[in-house]
């Protein structure tokens, strides 16, 4: 273990995914002295597996969720302007067919509305697309029923395992101590109030404790477990959804990514993009009632995905010998047992529930709003009666 955390800590952010690596960054640039712990390594388990699409709000629009929408559109914003070079803009294309909502006409006002309410970035306006447009730019669309198609624009990032340890970088440049093969055993309190934590070193196997008034769970598919060993089991805290992506050896078929529905419209949006190369395409949801550790989807549900973006674009012609790799991991699902991953962030200070003060768990859904999570954090434990001044703050 370093020597750098034999001094006390402002503050012990445990867990090394994307949401406690923001947490760390934004600590860091309040001057609050970080401690980041990982067990294992930055970034490897849920955060390493995404899809790599920083989404900008645009699918909230759908539901009128405005307050959705504007904690996306500004978290996009805010990765595109400090995470230049890591994150940048991607062009994005959905068919339309007239099916519902996903017509010419809704998506036209919905872009417009869209780029009204979303913060000035580095990302152009989107527009709608006619036939000829879509065809040019995506030659084997299914193209029986077309009418056009929605071009808007996200941010990505090439490499999904490259994220987190680019913001575990700068959160160090900014001050913080982030510190990997580390294991929070236990929480140290005195008067009701958090002192630090019992942390194990688990490459020299030593035992020691870190000092601190503040520590953020933010553990990711762990996070009800330290929960339960720091204070209590919260059940609403996390119940798991497994969510996996194909990476598949195959040049992408657009010059875009696209998001697209098996004929008919049924079933959630497919995503594909380019990736080194090659096709990333995702995300597929399913049931999950074991641990946590190494999260993989049985040859059944691959089967399913495969099967799905066949449906959506039938030129693929997809089999299992053309997967790469399954990058795969466990996101807050929206009830126990459920395949549908939760839609709310949760933040549970322990202290408002006759835990000890200064303890805050956090539960992420999405990769895009973390900036905006950490803010919240921060602001639970450090200035809970002033007004947001600084950073995301929603």
């Amino acid at each position: 273990m370093s020597a750098a955390t034999t001094g006390d800590a402002g503050l012990i952010v445990v867990g090394g995914g994307i949401h406690g690596a923001m947490i760390a960054l934004a600590a860091a640039e309040r001057g609050l002295r970080p401690l980041l712990l990982e067990r294992d390594r930055f970034g490897a388990a849920t955060s390493g597996n995404s899809l790599g699409i920083v989404h900008g709000g645009l699918r909230h629009l759908q539901t009128l969720d405005l307050r959705r929408h504007r904690r996306s559109a500004r978290a996009c914003a805010w990765m595109l302007s400090a995470l230049p070079g890591l994150v940048e803009p991607l062009a994005c294309l959905m068919p339309l067919y007239g099916d519902g909502l996903r017509r010419t006409a809704v998506f036209r006002l919905a872009l417009g509305l869209h780029d009204a309410l979303r913060p000035r970035s580095r990302l152009p306006a989107g527009r709608v697309l006619d036939r000829a447009s879509v065809i040019d730019r995506f030659p084997a669309v299914r193209r029986t029923g077309l009418r056009g198609g929605a071009l808007w624009f996200d941010g990505a990032f090439d490499d999904p395992a490259a994220l987190v340890p680019d913001v575990v970088r700068r959160a160090r440049a900014a001050g913080a101590v982030c510190l990997e093969g580390v294991e929070a055993r236990g929480l140290l309190t005195g008067g009701g109030a958090v002192r630090g934590v019992r942390v194990l070193d688990r490459d020299g196997g030593a035992e020691r404790t870190l000092s601190a008034p503040a520590v953020v769970n933010a553990a990711g598919p762990w996070c009800r477990a330290v929960a339960a060993a720091f204070d209590r089991d919260h059940a609403g805290l996390f119940h798991p959804v497994l969510a996996f992506n194909l990476l598949l050896d195959r040049e992408p078929p657009a010059s875009t990514a696209l998001a697209l529905f098996p004929p008919g419209g049924a079933g959630p949006a497919l995503f594909l993009r380019a990736c080194g190369g090659r096709l990333l395409a995702g995300t597929r949801y399913e049931r999950w009632q074991r641990g946590p550790e190494t999260p993989r989807p049985g040859e059944a549900a691959v089967a399913a995905l495969l099967d799905a973006l066949n449906a959506a674009v039938p030129a693929l012609a997809l089999t299992a010998r053309d997967v790469v790799r399954v990058h795969a991991g466990l996101l807050p699902a929206r009830a126990p047992g459920s395949a549908e991953p939760a839609g709310r962030d949760v933040l549970l200070d322990h202290g408002r529930r006759g835990g000890p003060r200064g303890l805050v768990s956090v539960s992420g859904v999405k990769l895009t709003t973390a900036r905006v999570v950490a803010e919240q954090v921060l602001d639970r434990l450090f200035e809970p009666d002033e007004p947001r001044r600084r950073g995301m703050g929603p």
